[in-house]
């Protein structure tokens, strides 16, 4: 029934008359009281009206005889007298008296019927189910307007045929659920339960699970009826669907993540290899020849020493480099804000052709370690994208606190993203879009990129705001 009708009797839709339906409501009338009708028949009413009368007459006749001669008046009066005192009782007791228990029966059963019919609208209403009731001997269906208005449909335009429900299922779903019909109407399954497609007015297909029971069957076990609700069950198949987009994005990432350690390693152990094991095996010769003498006069003596405190100051920049690239020492030391601002430097250094501006160095915060390097690494990422694909004249970090929340913005003027890259499902999205907001969402925030293509990006973070306990929060903007 359609939600937010009136719950009486009266405005509830009658089902369609099936074979069993009549026998139902027959054998209900006999288990409260059901031989009433037949008090009623003429076969029974009409000897006991002619018993009456010819009782009625024969004690007409004998008051008239006992009361000896009267008047034509009288006698009409003595007759009519009988008449009333025998057919009185006799209609009262079987007649009126079996009319009025009948009729309060048919009150009380009306009464049960209404009140089955509101029970079953309200539960209906309360799961917001649409009800469906097929006769299968002449394949019409009864739907109530929830199903209709489910579908997009008018309860006038919705058919009533078994072929108009069979046409809206999808065509993937077609074979799947018709088995499984099959399957309940032979008896197979107590229950007929599946979950489906049907296209709605608008032509998009809505998810529904059917749930539905055979009510009545022949004697041959021959399916006459059944009766069943479907349920709007899109909101949980989007929900699944995104939660298996969701774990397959874990497993791109873990997989990417664990590819990436490796290339650290293998970069790493390269650099030592060729960087330091170069300037360890010169400093080695050279300790060398300090040791063995194997030089000339005091020139040569400083120039060899000059040479091996190069070597050794080369080693500590090599050495502070790759420090810095697995974790910066000033994040730890001085602070986020001066980290953010210390890498944008480099990156300017690096990419001599992008102007660059920094705006944060007015905050006074106290984060924690986990989102420090959580808005570093996002920083780090975005301006290495930045740097490889974005093409851009400038770039800007800004590091506020906006409503109580802390906000970092990277925003370059560069070629831009497609619609499908922004997206946190797209596509086409990268693995360094997924792990950024995979490292937002660790520290209790969200990553939003707003671009297109042209038009430059803008990568955004939002983290609950956390302060100084001595730092009034309006000082944080």
């Amino acid at each position: 029934m359609e939600s937010g009708s009136a719950t009486t009797c009266a405005a509830l839709p009658p089902l369609q008359p099936h074979p069993r339906g009549k026998i139902a409501i027959r054998e209900q009338k006999a288990d409260h009281g059901g031989d009433s009708p037949r008090q009623f028949a003429p076969a029974r009413l009409v000897p006991l009206m002619v018993i009456s009368i010819f009782l009625a007459d024969v004690l007409a006749r004998f008051l008239v005889i006992q009361a000896g001669d009267l008047s034509q008046s009288m006698d009409h009066l003595l007759d009519a007298f009988a008449l009333l005192i025998v057919l009185s009782p006799t209609f009262y007791f079987f007649y009126y008296r079996p009319l009025q228990a009948h009729s309060a029966e048919r009150k009380k059963m009306v009464d049960l019927l209404c009140d089955s019919e509101e029970r079953l609208k309200l539960a209906l209403d309360a799961v917001n189910d649409g009800l469906w009731d097929w006769n299968l001997v002449s394949g019409e269906v009864y739907a109530n307007n929830r199903a209709a208005a489910m579908l997009g449909f008018d309860p006038q335009t919705f058919g009533s045929r078994i072929a108009d429900w069979s046409s809206r299922l999808h065509p993937q779903d077609r074979a799947r659920v018709k088995q499984v019909l099959r399957e309940h109407l032979q008896g197979r399954s107590r229950y007929f339960r599946a979950e489906h497609r049907l296209r709605q007015k608008n032509g998009e297909f809505l998810w529904v699970m059917a749930r539905g029971q055979v009510v009545a069957r022949a004697k041959n076990n021959r399916p006459l009826r059944m009766i069943g609700t479907y349920t709007d069950i899109s909101a949980r198949k989007q929900a699944e669907e995104a939660l298996r987009r969701n774990e397959a994005d874990i497993r791109t990432l873990t997989q990417s993540l664990m590819l990436g350690a490796e290339e650290e390693k293998r970069h790493l152990a390269q650099d030592l290899h060729d960087e330091f094991g170069q300037v360890l095996c010169a400093f080695q010769l050279g300790v060398e020849m300090l040791r063995d003498h194997t030089y000339g006069g005091a020139e040569q003596y400083a120039g060899h020493c000059e040479r091996l405190l190069s070597m050794a100051a080369r080693l500590e920049v090599d050495l502070r480099h790759m420090c810095d690239h697995l974790r910066p020492v000033m994040l730890d030391d001085l602070g986020l804000v001066a980290a953010l601002k210390w890498h944008l430097e480099q990156f300017a250094a690096q990419n001599p052709q992008v102007k660059t501006r920094f705006k944060g160095e007015e905050l006074n915060l106290q984060l924690s370690q986990q989102t420090e390097i959580a808005l570093y690494r996002i920083c780090q990422e975005a301006l290495n994208n930045v740097s490889k694909y974005a093409k851009a004249q400038q770039v800007e970090v800004v590091l506020q606190c906006v409503n109580d929340q802390l906000q970092l913005a990277i925003r370059d003027n560069g070629v831009g993203l497609s619609i499908e890259d922004c997206q946190p499902q797209g596509v086409g999205r990268s693995m360094g879009l997924l792990g950024m907001r995979e490292r937002a969402a660790t520290a209790g925030g969200n990553l939003r990129v707003v671009s297109a293509p042209g038009t430059g990006t803008t990568v955004e973070v939002h983290l609950p705001l956390e302060v100084k306990q001595d730092v009034p929060l309006e000082n944080c903007a």
